[in-house]
């Protein structure tokens, strides 16, 4: 999930297109561990070379959301080489202007433990429907 293929239409509904990359036959847990991706939306778990399941396309959304409050991706760098090692070792960078409940899922959605990501049902931040930011 990244912008360019999140469509807008005139009634203001979104759909989500260019699947690509999508997986088939995973593996009986539900996992894959094929590195593919947009480096700037690649989950923490693929740039840690574990396997991974739907929680990276949560983590998407954590990406996805602070672009589109920022204009720029939580682990921006110049290069894949040091979007990496921003995932794997940096903390992000809140800018004061963000609001707090945008901070909160943006924060819950890339907890780097898929066990307490957002999205994950056993999650302790709860259900994402429940989340102030979409209120």
């Amino acid at each position: 999930m990244k912008p360019e293929n999140v469509f807008v239409f005139e009634d203001g509904n979104l759909k989500l297109g260019d699947f690509g990359l999508s997986k088939e036959n995973v593996d009986e847990n539900h996992k894959t561990s094929t590195i593919c991706g947009t480096s700037e939306y690649m989950a923490y778990e693929i740039y840690n070379h574990q396997p991974y399941d739907q929680s990276v396309d949560w983590w998407a959304l954590g990406i996805l959301i602070f672009e589109l409050s920022t204009f720029q991706t939580p682990f921006y760098a110049e290069n894949s080489y040091l979007v990496t090692q921003n995932v794997l070792r940096n903390q992000i960078k809140y800018p004061e202007f963000m609001h707090r409940h945008t901070k909160s899922i943006v924060s819950a959605l890339l907890e780097k433990d898929t066990n307490l990501r957002l999205g994950n049902p056993r999650s302790p931040h709860g259900l994402i429907q429940n989340q102030p930011f979409f209120k």
